[in-house]
């Protein structure tokens, strides 16, 4: 399974940009990062709208690649 599946399953909001995946920085969503060793590289960030934190995966964004 999948970071963007396994955040899918949990119910995890999920946006992109092309190829990348955002997700919200929650507790239950570090949790399931933290599932994915395969992930290497990530950013937190905070949107400029809501100020909240949000986990960015470079090429994460599965349904891109399946086009």
């Amino acid at each position: 399974m999948t970071i963007y599946e396994d955040l899918l399953q949990n119910g995890i909001t999920i946006d992109c940009h092309e190829s990348d995946l955002y997700f919200p920085s929650t507790d239950k969503s570090k949790e399931i990062l933290n599932r994915h060793p395969e992930v290497k590289h990530y950013t937190v960030f905070q949107d400029s709208i809501d100020t909240k934190l949000w986990i960015e995966i470079p090429f994460g964004y599965i349904p891109f690649w399946e086009k």
